[in-house]
């Protein structure tokens, strides 16, 4: 291998997650990977030839006519994270070549190391968590193949994480060391319907969430009215004008105060951040959201143009659509959501305050001067955390501060206040 490609694998240029599809640098030859099969499910990753072209499956039912059952492993020995091989095989095809190049016969090599071993990882091995998060709306006809192949895939790479699935499309976020979570993304882009798919990426604790959950649901976001979403190849039918967040802020300057911002989102996800004078609803779930527009209490706002936005635009394409279907004239949506926006602006621009998220973590924030705009349901003093609260209703999230919240787990220590974390969706 050529000197330059190994300075560009041992981590010293910044990471690229759409560079490679294997953990590692492009500067890795191409090889034919295998598929997998897990728990009686079929999963494949992206089959590659030996050309370095790529070979595309056209549906999930042609699975079954290639399946071979080879279990992953991953090798930790590249700098920079985990990366996926296939088989420990690929140790002891290695031991002739160095036997050869010492003089010694290739038989002699192979009996020598009857029993192959895994590389261990270097000294200087460093673990390297991600969370990736995307959404694609686009007609499925076989929701329950689709969950058993992510199920099979997510559980053979050792992700966690939430994957909803339905007729409409799939809603995703999961989390585990960088080569497998990479390796997730190329393999389920490999789906036609799924292949312009877009992530988010997020730097994990690799402990973000407590399972793996696969689930089929009649929608990919629970409004409540399966039956007024029309989802086709291009996404989700009648949807509101998508801006970015740079178009965001040309809107804003055109139109100055006339513009509406609509948080898509639940009461207690407002609480601890939000657009500047943004219209919170109140909804302790996605499916108040139908019967607060059917009251007639967002009407005020028909004659006027309206940004939705939520964490990461999937709940905004159906509300949006929704919208406009109840006489919403000028309807748009923040195309990426608060994450694409915060992490081109940051604190500074029209955001104030962090973001909540599906997982350990709780609350992300975009720059080391975030405003606390939470207040504490105990206690009233300003904080961004947000843990499961429980009171006489049962479990339920509430945003509280950190002093409260140790009291709580003093007083309540079998409980994990914090850990079993609750979706508000």
């Amino acid at each position: 291998m050529p000197v330059e490609h190994d300075v560009r694998r041992s981590g010293v240029e910044k990471w690229n997650p759409e560079e490679s599809w294997g953990g590692e640098s492009g500067a890795v030859a191409p090889r034919r990977n295998r598929e997998l099969s897990s728990r009686g499910a079929l999963a494949i990753t992206r089959p590659m030839d030996q050309d370095g072209s790529e070979t595309v499956l056209s549906s999930v039912g042609s699975l079954a006519s290639e399946v071979v059952g080879t279990a992953v492993s991953v090798d930790t020995s590249s700098v920079g994270g985990n990366t996926i091989c296939d088989g420990f095989g690929s140790f002891a095809s290695e031991q002739p070549a160095r036997a050869e190049k010492a003089g010694t016969s290739r038989a002699t090599a192979v009996n020598s190391h009857a029993e192959p071993r895994r590389r261990g990882p270097y000294a200087c091995t460093v673990s390297t968590p991600k969370i990736v998060s995307f959404y694609v709306f686009a007609p499925l006809p076989d929701p329950e193949a689709i969950r058993l192949w992510q199920y099979a895939v997510c559980d053979a790479l050792g992700l966690r994480g939430r994957i909803i699935v339905s007729g409409h499309g799939i809603n995703v976020t999961v989390g585990g060391e960088l080569g497998p979570v990479k390796r997730y993304v190329t393999t389920t882009r490999s789906y036609p319907a799924f292949a312009k798919l877009t992530p988010t990426w997020s730097t994990g604790t690799g402990d973000d969430f407590p399972r793996l959950s696969v689930r089929t649901r009649a929608e990919v976001v629970t409004f409540g009215v399966p039956d007024e979403v029309t989802v086709d190849a291009d996404g989700v039918v009648g949807t509101g004008t998508r801006l970015s967040p740079r178009e965001l802020h040309e809107l804003v300057t055109e139109r100055g105060d006339d513009v509406v911002f609509l948080d898509g989102r639940n009461q207690v996800e407002a609480q601890i951040g939000h657009f500047a004078g943004a219209v919170t609803t109140g909804a302790a779930t996605t499916r108040d959201f139908v019967p607060i527009l059917d009251s007639g209490a967002l009407d005020h706002l028909k004659g006027r143009p309206v940004v939705t936005y939520c964490t990461g635009g999937v709940r905004c394409e159906v509300l949006s659509a929704l919208m406009r279907s109840r006489g919403f004239g000028e309807v748009y949506q923040l195309d990426g959501g608060i994450a694409a926006y915060g992490a081109e602006y940051g604190d500074d621009g029209l955001w104030s305050g962090s973001m909540y998220v599906f997982d350990k973590r709780m609350s992300v924030d975009f720059s080391d001067h975030t405003e606390l705009v939470g207040r504490c349901s105990e206690c009233g003093r300003a904080t961004n955390l947000v843990a499961n609260y429980p009171d006489e209703l049962g479990r339920e999230l509430a945003v509280i501060c950190d002093g409260c919240l140790k009291g709580l787990e003093r007083e309540h220590p079998d409980t994990p206040f914090a850990s079993a974390v609750s979706d508000p969706r």
